[in-house]
Formats: structure tokens, sequence, C-alpha cells
């Protein structure tokens, strides 16, 4: 058999200042040469790697089929892509597909949560238009992040979509693995796949959004149970993302099964009113610095403070001052705060050498939504111009964030990089030579279930604090939603639901 491959992977963040344009893609910090690329260099770069498309490298070699690759454009959460940025990538991907017609079916990665200036649901019409060009009987099928806003045209246009069964994503190949023999069973005419969508008025914070507490590991739970009826191919839970602006932002739940379509109603219904039971569940509280600070004093010992507000990975853009602000004004002198994103002071830092000092402001230069530059004066503690680990679980998966510069300030120890870093996944601390035993507080930017993850016991314990940015988990301080469905919990009163 012939197989198109190929991705399209980005999460959209509506509320950013700036666009994602093609050197975003080009430059992407944590994929490396994956991020924007065409043709055969895409089958270099994935070949080997604990990722989609890398799974669905392996299942070609071990089903004999010959890959025939499109394109593959994937950068860190940004804001929303530039109209055209998309269709290079878009017209790359046809353009070749066309020229390799006829094939005998169609493998992606994509996210489901990447918006095009002008176009909000990217992923339905690169769906349609690749299903313009092979046909209704080739099959399309595609494997989603966990926190995809899920469109019914994204439905319609393929015959099989999955999504991440974990968060933290730690199932990204083996979904990969799970798609191709799917295609392969499809391809082969052994089962001819029925989905149903089912998408409550829900739009979701991330940050209880893990899949090891509930209540979405009680919403896994039952998944992976209606999956034991051999009629059910897949139930995907999606928690969406709720930075993207647009109507079908939101959590929802995709059923598929062989065929049956009333089987797949069913069971998608079931979902879906579950999801909407647990809705409160969702929503998690927030301490104020200066409670949280206290707190740490009374009990001892080293406290991390999780700022979500600023999630590299969610879109923020790294560089957030305001929870830093409030515990330095709490009186607190001992304290580390994960990678600031600040290419002036690293240029400063490098020309003062280790050792030297700088004078200046620190993080705060991107839009003024996520605390104003803070003055400091600091010594350069050290120097580093290579890549940094991505996540604990991959020690494969790298990120080139430029150079570090590890700077001191009165006890207060501030890493900053010349491009945002995404560290929820890993300890930034120990990979920078930073010994968090002399700390009391350390500030980690991200989703807390993957920071905990990444740093376990050695803090004596995490706090989910108030901040300020396009990332808060209270989505009334995000920004105004134009686009979004109305009324939708949680941001109006009064809101109904019932599964038909």
């Amino acid at each position: 058999m012939r197989v198109a491959i190929g991705e399209f992977h980005h999460e959209s963040n509506s509320f950013c200042s700036e666009p994602t344009r093609v050197v975003q893609f080009e430059t992407a910090p944590v994929y490396l040469d994956r991020g924007w690329c065409f043709g055969e260099e895409l089958l270099a770069v994935a070949r080997g790697t604990h990722t989609v498309l890398g799974a669905y490298i392996e299942k070609a070699a071990e089903h004999g089929w010959e890959l025939v690759p499109l394109a593959a454009a994937e950068t860190m959460p940004s804001g929303e892509i530039e109209a055209a940025a998309y269709a290079e990538v878009k017209e790359g991907m046809l353009a070749r597909l066309r020229a390799a017609l006829p094939v005998d079916g169609v493998l992606l990665d994509l996210h489901g949560a990447a918006m095009v200036e002008g176009l909000d649901d990217s992923e339905g019409d690169l769906l349609a238009g690749i299903r313009r060009l092979v046909g209704a009987a080739t099959p399309v099928v595609a494997v989603l992040d966990l926190h995809a806003n899920l469109t019914q045209e994204m439905v319609d246009a393929a015959d099989l979509l999955l999504g991440y069964d974990t968060e933290p994503h730690t199932d990204i190949y083996e979904r990969g693995l799970e798609a191709a023999e799917l295609f392969a069973a499809i391809a082969r005419g052994d089962v001819t796949p029925t989905a149903c969508r089912v998408h409550p008025p829900l739009i979701l914070p991330a940050i209880n959004t893990c899949t090891e507490r509930d209540p979405m590991r009680t919403l896994m739970q039952r998944a992976f149970e209606c999956e034991d009826d051999p009629r059910v191919l897949d139930v995907s839970v999606f928690a969406g993302f709720y930075g993207s602006d647009q109507a079908d932002a939101g959590a929802s739940v995709l059923v598929t099964t062989g065929g049956d379509a009333d089987l797949a109603k069913v069971v998608a219904g079931e979902m879906g009113q579950l999801l909407w039971d647990l809705r409160e569940g969702f929503i998690w509280p927030l301490t104020p610095v200066a409670d949280a600070v206290a707190a740490a004093r009374q009990a001892g010992g080293l406290w991390a403070f999780i700022d979500e507000a600023d999630d590299p990975l969610g879109g923020g853009p790294g560089d957030g001052t305001a929870v830093l602000r409030d515990v330095i004004e709490a009186g607190v002198t001992s304290a580390g705060v994960c990678m600031l994103c600040d290419p002036e002071m690293v240029e400063a830092a490098f020309r003062a050498g280790s050792g030297g000092v700088v004078e200046g402001t620190v993080g705060g230069k991107t839009d003024g939504r996520h605390g104003a530059p803070l003055p400091i004066r600091a010594r350069v503690v050290s120097l580093r111009d290579e890549a940094i680990p991505f996540a604990c679980w991959d020690p494969t998966l790298m990120q080139d964030v430029g150079r570090i510069a590890v700077l001191d300030a009165d006890g207060i120890l501030i890493p900053v990089s010349e491009l945002k870093a995404g560290t929820e996944a890993i300890n930034v601390f120990e990979v920078l030579g930073i010994d968090l035993a002399k700390l009391d507080v350390i500030i980690l930017k991200g989703l807390g279930n993957t920071i905990k993850r990444a740093y376990g016991d050695i803090p004596r314990g995490y706090v989910e604090v108030e901040s300020q940015g396009i990332n808060h988990p209270d989505l009334r301080k995000m920004g105004e939603y134009r686009k979004l469905r109305r009324p939708c919990f949680p941001l109006d009163d009064d809101v109904e639901f019932g599964a038909q």
C-alpha cells in the first residue's frame, strides 16, 4: 500500500499579542528540525522518534507500506497562525498528495486547536481539502491532542480521529501505533468506522485536566470500560483548549464504533453526560501569593508556587513577573524562578561574563499582560549555550532555547533564555546546576500536574497561586471571548445540557 503521512500541530492562543509566523515553525525550540519540513525530509527527521510520525513510520516498515511524506509543521503554543504560513503548509501537503495520487490512505498528526487568522477551524479545513483529493473511499486517520477543540467538520472529513488518553501527554507514540493499526484494519475492509461527537457547553481551564486524578480519571476509566465492548473502536475524551476563541472551543467526546451508529450515539451520549456532570471538578481555586508565602514560612522547607497564567506551553510568553514580584514584596529572600524569556538580559549577561554584574529590567517585555519588567541588579552565576531536555519521561527530546544565563539578584535566582522555554516537564534547576536545598520558594510556570511529575517530592508542597496572564485558570480574567458559543460553563450562569 501507498500511504501519505503528514503533521500540522499547533495550539493557538487567541489572546496572544502576536500571530505565529513561519519563522516560529522554522526555529521551533522543542521540535528542532521537525518544526518545518517538506517531502523526504519529514522521514529523515521523524524516523526513530517517540512521536506520532515516528509511530507511523515504524508501522509502515512493519506492514511493508510505501510512505508518501507530505509536510510537517509544529511549534510551541503561541498566537493564531498567520494566514500565509498556513497557506504554505496546506499547499505543501496538498500539492505533494496531488502529485502522488492514487494513494491507499492518509495518516496525520494534528493538534486540534490550531487557529489561523480568518480561519477558526484550520484542521477541519485541512482535512476537508485532503478528503476532496483522495475521495470518499480512501481512509483518512489522524491522532489529536487531548486538548483539541473537536469540530464536526473534522469528524465528517476523517474516517477515524483518536485523542491522547493521558495528561501529561505520555502516550503520544502509543496512540500513533494504535491509529496505524486501526487504519490498517480499515484499509483491509475489516471495519467500517462510524463516529458520534457530543459537545456539551463547557470550556474548561487546563489546570485540572490531569488524567491521573479526578475528574479526568473517572472519565478515562469509563471510556476504557466502554472500549471493552468489541464493537467500540475508540472513546476519546477531549478537554479542549480554552485559549482558542472560536465557536467550537471546549470539551467534547468522540465515540467510534465498527459501523454501529446507534451504539456510537448511545455511548457518546453517556460520556457527554458524565463530562457535564463532573464539570465543577475542573474549577480549581488559586491562592494569593502573600497567603502562600505565609503558609510556606509557617511550614518550613522548600515550596513550589505554580503560575499557570503565564504557561509557555499554553501560549504564554514565559516572561511573566507577576508572581516573582509578589514573592519579593512578601519578603522572600531565597527563591528561584523557572526560565524567563528575555533575550536583552541574556545578551547583557554574556557581555558581562560569568561572575560579572548586570543591571536593568528582567521579564515583562512581551505584552504587558503578565507583569511589568522587574528592575534588578544581579551577578551572573553561569552561562550556557546548548539545548536542554524537554520532558523527564523522554530524555531524547531536547529544546534549543538559545543562550541561557543564570542571574543572582540578592538571593533571587533568575535563569533567562533567548527563546521561550517550556520547562514544566523537567527540573530545570537541576539541569542548570542550581541547588534547590538552598531555596525557600521556587516559581514554576505551566500545568501543576506535569510540574509535580517532574519535581516529585523535592518541594514540601505545591501551591497554585494567583497570577495574571493569557492562560489564567479563571477564564473571565483571560480576555474577552468574541466567538465562543454562549451560554457556556463556567463563563455563564444557568447553562443547561441534556445529552440526547
